[in-house]
């Protein structure tokens, strides 16, 4: 294991809630130091892994917090037509900019993201996440194993 990222309503809850984000990254640092704490940009969670980890860190990997499962598109099933559309395949303009991403209320943001958090309790998790690996590698997207 190389980083720990809250799942769910902890994740979105640690990333307003200081008290929270503290104790997180507190316990991150006491079970492995070398474990890097993952977490949304500029948010507590954030700010209390910089203040505790020093030596490792946390990384910011979206500015956004994601929809809930029960919101209209918050899941997507591999064969989800508007595939495309969504990650926005074809609209990187060459400048090395990753390409963008479609919010769930329509803005096109770019996104510096270092992880993927797929969740593997649905019916076609396997299948969706060999066509987004494709589509990452279709679009230039360098996808490997954390080091």
């Amino acid at each position: 294991m190389v980083h720990v990222k809250p799942h769910g309503m902890l994740y979105n809850q640690a990333a307003v809630e200081p008290a929270l984000a503290e104790a997180i990254a507190r316990a991150v640092q006491a079970v492995d130091p070398a474990l890097r704490l993952v977490g949304l940009a500029g948010s507590e969670l954030i700010r209390a892994g910089e203040k505790t980890r020093s030596d490792h860190p946390a990384r910011g990997v979206r500015r956004s917090r994601l929809s809930g499962r029960r919101h209209a598109g918050a899941t997507r099933f591999a064969g989800g037509a508007d595939r495309g559309r969504r990650t926005g395949a074809g609209a990187n303009p060459g400048d090395g900019a990753p390409p963008p991403v479609r919010s769930v209320d329509g803005v096109w943001a770019a996104v510096q993201a270092e992880t993927v958090c797929l969740h593997g309790d649905g019916e076609h998790a396997l299948a969706y996440a060999r066509k987004l690996r494709d589509s990452f590698v279709q679009q230039g997207i360098r996808v490997s194993a954390e080091q």
